[in-house]
Order: C-alpha cells, then sequence, then structure tokens
C-alpha cells in the first residue's frame, strides 16, 4: 500500500491571480489566457517567452523538491493546462518543464500526479482552468478530441516512468450543470479507454464535484488503475477561529468521509485538493481522519503570494514585489518574476 501525502505545485504552470504575484491595471489578473493576451499585446514573442519562462524558473526551483521532501511529504500534483505542452503551431511538442518536474522528482522519489487544471474549451470556466470565457469542453467534439490527443501524447512519453503515479484527467470539471455527472462520465470513459488502448495502465485519477454522488459505482468504468477523487474546501468556516470553527468543520469532515463510506466505492479515493484555512485544531482533526478512513490526502497549495497565509506551505514576505503585466515594463516584470524563488521572497509557514 502506498498511502498518499502530498501537496498541490499551484501557481507554476498555471497562474491565479488571488494567490500568484501578477497583477493587470491593478488589479489580479483574470485568467492565464488573458494575462499572456496581454502580455503578447505589449512585447515581442521572444520577449513573452522570456518572461513567463522567468517566472516558472523562479516560482518553482530545485529547491522546492527538496522542501517537499523534507517535509515528509511524498506526492506532488502537478496543475497544468493544454497550452503550456502546446508548440507555436498548436502542436503537443513542448514537455520539457513536464520532463525537468518529473525528472526532479524521480531523484528524489517523490511521486507526481499529472493534472489537467485547463482542458480545451475550459472543463468549468473558472480561472483556475486558465480560461474565463466560457465552459466549452463537452459540448464540442473538437476540444473532446483535442483533449483527448492531449492525453495520448502524454500517455505516449511517459507511460514507463514509474515515478508518475498517474493522471488527473480533468480538474473540477463542473461543466455548465456546476457538478459531475453521465456528460462527464462518458468522457471520463472515452479518456481512460483511449489511454488503455496506447498500453499504458498508470493509475487514472477521476474526479466527482462536489460530493460522492457526484460518481457512479466503479464498475461504470472497467478498466484497472481506478481512483476517485474529491476536493474539500469548507469555505463558511474560511474565517472562523478554532473555538468557533472547529465543531462546524468536525460535522463537515464526518459527513464526508461517512458519505465515501456509505457510497462504497470498492476503489481507493484521495482528497486531491482541501484546506482548512487557519483552524489549526481543524487541521490536525482533517488529517487525522482521513488518514483512518484510508483516504490519500494532497493540500492546497505549496506557496502563495499572501503574507501569513495558510493557503501555502510558505507565503509571501509583506513586501513582496507584484508584476503589473499592463503597466509594468517589460524589464520590470522580469525582475519582479525572478524574484520569486522560495528562498528569497517566502517564508515557511510554521503554522502548517
Amino acid at each position: 500500500e502506498l498511502y498518499i501525502r502530498g501537496v498541490n505545485a499551484g501557481g507554476y504552470l498555471i497562474q491565479e491571480g488571488w494567490m500568484c504575484p501578477t497583477k493587470s491595471n491593478g488589479q489580479n489578473i483574470i485568467d492565464q489566457k488573458t494575462m499572456i493576451s496581454v502580455l503578447q499585446e505589449r512585447f515581442s514573442p521572444e520577449q513573452v517567452s522570456n518572461l513567463l519562462n522567468a517566472y516558472e524558473a523562479n516560482w518553482w526551483t530545485s529547491e522546492d523538491f527538496d522542501n517537499v521532501k523534507a517535509k515528509g511529504l511524498n506526492t506532488i500534483r502537478l496543475p497544468f493546462w493544454y497550452k503550456n505542452l502546446e508548440d507555436s503551431e498548436g502542436e503537443i511538442t513542448n514537455f520539457s518543464k513536464l520532463d525537468w518536474f518529473i525528472d526532479e522528482c524521480d531523484e528524489r522519489d517523490i511521486y507526481v500526479i499529472l493534472d489537467l487544471h485547463g482542458a480545451y474549451g475550459s472543463q468549468n470556466g473558472r480561472d483556475h482552468s486558465g480560461d474565463t470565457s466560457g465552459i466549452n469542453l463537452f459540448d464540442s467534439a473538437e476540444n473532446r478530441s483535442k483533449t483527448i490527443n492531449l492525453w495520448l501524447e502524454i500517455s505516449s512519453r511517459y507511460k514507463e516512468r514509474n515515478i508518475v503515479a498517474g493522471y488527473d484527467l480533468l480538474n473540477e470539471p463542473e461543466g455548465n450543470s456546476g457538478t459531475t455527472g453521465p456528460i462527464q462520465w462518458v468522457f471520463y470513459r472515452e479518456m481512460c479507454q483511449a489511454i488503455r488502448d496506447n498500453g499504458d495502465e498508470h493509475i487514472l485519477f477521476l474526479e466527482g464535484v462536489w460530493e460522492a454522488s457526484s460518481m457512479p459505482q466503479a464498475d461504470a468504468f472497467p478498466f484497472s488503475n481506478i481512483v476517485y477523487e474529491f476536493h474539500e474546501y469548507d469555505w463558511p468556516i474560511s474565517n472562523l477561529g478554532t473555538e468557533e470553527g472547529f465543531p462546524l468543520h468536525k460535522e463537515f469532515v464526518d459527513t464526508k468521509i461517512s458519505n465515501y463510506q456509505e457510497a462504497d466505492f470498492q476503489i481507493p479515493i484521495i482528497i486531491g485538493e482541501f484546506n482548512v484555512f487557519s483552524n489549526v485544531s481543524a487541521w490536525e482533526y482533517t488529517l487525522s481522519e482521513y488518514e483512518k478512513a484510508k483516504i490519500g490526502w494532497i493540500f492546497w497549495t505549496y506557496k502563495v503570494k499572501n503574507y501569513e497565509s495558510n493557503w501555502g506551505l510558505y507565503y509571501g514576505v509583506q513586501d513582496l514585489e507584484e508584476a503589473d503585466v499592463s503597466l509594468d515594463s517589460y524589464d520590470e516584470i522580469l525582475r519582479k518574476w525572478s524574484l520569486m524563488k522560495t528562498s528569497e521572497s517566502f517564508i515557511l509557514n510554521e503554522t502548517l
């Protein structure tokens, strides 16, 4: 048995304005697609590439893998979107960042879960999918086909890499209904079949949004190595202290675990994202109960810009400079994004 205890590499390959050091006209960026469009309007293709490479090369470095290992974690979930892998012609050939990340994990015996946070057309229209312009995955045969092809290209490259724990096929696939249901189940089967037909037996993580009832019994997916994944955010307690918030969160966790147990899926379950905000007692209870129930966990996230925020294992220094992609010069954006190394501009969150 492998018990997953992990962290998300949030904000690395796909930025979210609330947690990443990037603004546009003084406001948090809308999404990655819009941010890149602003840069493309202002700078040459080479400059845009240089800026994005500078951000990524500093947001996550070799020392961050060492930090994860030192904290006793055994897994990193790596969010990415389709644009990360496309070359200038739109072909899926740009694997350099994933190659590097997987190799660094391999050196340290840290498993990596490849998590498609943003599919073609977007599976949820959220900023964390990289595109807030609409939800155009499930109703588009073209976007579904391109997403399957994306996973086939990934599978062909990594199907022999044992340090890759598996593929998280779609992050939070809400669709237009705001939940996971038959539309997503059918698409899951198509993706699973394509990957298995490619001779790849990696674990396939299938997400249900947001309850146990959003996923069918496991026999709906007649494939080996299937894991169900859920994300848990108890938003009502996000601003409550320990004394007031703990009993409410205890009820939340107990109910979730009870629902998973009653569903009796007969396959493993992991919590691929969660956060318990500033409630230390609730953190302790949550991790303890997950482990008792043999539910693996991966918290969100490794680092955030927000000073003293429990969203990150590391949080930004108090005077962290944020790049403004609409107002700052090329040199200023490059300078600010080059200061994002964890050891230089972030502080270990001793609470977590």
